[in-house]
């Protein structure tokens, strides 16, 4: 998994500098030995960060070292990216991202996408928790956390009496189209599992129980499934749609 990643590090640095930004900027889709049969970012900044949350899960899940000096580098220059991009809200406190489509083509503007959310969130843990292993960094480090600890939490909508969460504060608002982006956001991004909070869990299983579509959607089954166990829902309702 993690080779073709960073292959692609050198032919993405070329097209981060390129429109204007730092770190890597990576394009939706990737192909073997650093090449890419799209080279689109289909309007969305989230590519890189979806691409480290296998790493990141990987060490967080096995506290590996020797496995995070692999990645660690890599990781760093998804960071320093969104460390120049997010954006500071002052009146509310809060990291934003801005023009970033959770759907590929989402015309702009489209501000805080909740899968990006996650996964950035996601991205700054690992980020945090690999520099703390491998002590090195530590003044990075309190960059990652106020960053990780500032991002702007996913927005809300009632839908049929319930409240569940849009895919952006501004933007897309909830779409049950069959994809698996509208969850995203509690796997792999983490931001919701069975220690949060009773309302969040509420929401994030409304959202799960909203998205009848995705159960069955061509990309929705290798996030969605994962996504309703993380918040409890149903087993026997996952089980029968797995099935």
């Amino acid at each position: 998994y993690d080779k073709p990643v960073l292959d692609y590090e050198t032919k993405a640095q070329s097209l981060t500098i390129a429109n204007g930004f730092t770190g890597v900027y990576y394009t939706v889709g990737i192909s073997p030995l650093g090449t890419s049969a799209d080279t689109s970012f289909h309007n969305q900044k989230s590519d890189a960060a979806n691409l480290a949350s296998d790493m990141v899960m990987r060490f967080e899940t096995t506290k590996d070292t020797t496995y995070a000096n692999t990645v660690y580098p890599w990781l760093k220059q998804v960071g320093l990216f969104w460390q120049n991009y997010l954006t500071w809200d002052a009146a509310n406190n809060r990291y934003v991202i801005t023009n970033d489509a959770p759907d590929e083509d989402d015309a702009y503007p489209q501000t805080n996408s909740s899968m990006s959310l996650g996964l950035v969130h996601l991205l700054f843990q690992g980020l945090i928790d690999m520099s703390t292993a491998l002590n090195v960094d530590a003044s990075t480090r309190t960059t990652w956390q106020n960053i990780e600890s500032h991002l702007s939490t996913p927005a809300t909508e009632t839908l049929n009496g319930q409240t569940v969460v849009r895919e952006t504060e501004v933007g897309s608002e909830f779409v049950n189209g069959g994809n698996d982006v509208p969850a995203q956001f509690i796997y792999p991004g983490g931001l919701v599992g069975l220690d949060s909070s009773s309302t969040a869990l509420a929401n994030a299983r409304n959202t799960i129980g909203q998205l009848t579509n995705a159960w069955h959607g061509g990309n929705a089954p290798a996030t969605f499934y994962a996504a309703a166990a993380r918040v409890g829902y149903n087993p026997s309702t996952i089980l029968s749609n797995l099935h």
